[in-house]
C-alpha cells in the first residue's frame, strides 16, 4: 500500500478524543426561511466545463446539506448567473 507506512503497531486502551462538533465558514447558522445568498465563482470563463464549474460549488453543496441534516433545515441550490457572474445562489427553504 504505497501511500501508508509499511508497519502498524496495534496499541491498546488509547483514549477516543471526543467530537469537535460541527463549524462552518458559510452563513447556514444566520439564514432564516426564504433568505439565499449567491456564491460568485472564481473561474468566470463562460467556454469552461461544466466539471469546472462542479468542482466549485460541490463543496458549498455538501457544507449546506450536512448543516441542513444537522439541524433539521433544509437548503436549494441552483447554478446561475447574475448580472454577468457565474455562481451558485442557495436558498434555506425549511
Amino acid at each position: 500500500m504505497g501511500y501508508l507506512e509499511e508497519r502498524w503497531i496495534i496499541e491498546k486502551n488509547v483514549p477516543i478524543p471526543k467530537p469537535k462538533g460541527y463549524t462552518t465558514t458559510f452563513p447556514w447558522p444566520n439564514m432564516e426561511v426564504n433568505d439565499s445568498v449567491f456564491f460568485i465563482f472564481k473561474n468566470q470563463n463562460k467556454d469552461s466545463s461544466l466539471p469546472l464549474y462542479h468542482n466549485q460549488e460541490t463543496p458549498i453543496r455538501s457544507s449546506a446539506h450536512v448543516y441542513g441534516t444537522k439541524n433539521k433545515k433544509k437548503f436549494v441550490t441552483r447554478v446561475l448567473t447574475e448580472n454577468g457572474k457565474i455562481g451558485l445562489r442557495v436558498w434555506r427553504v425549511e
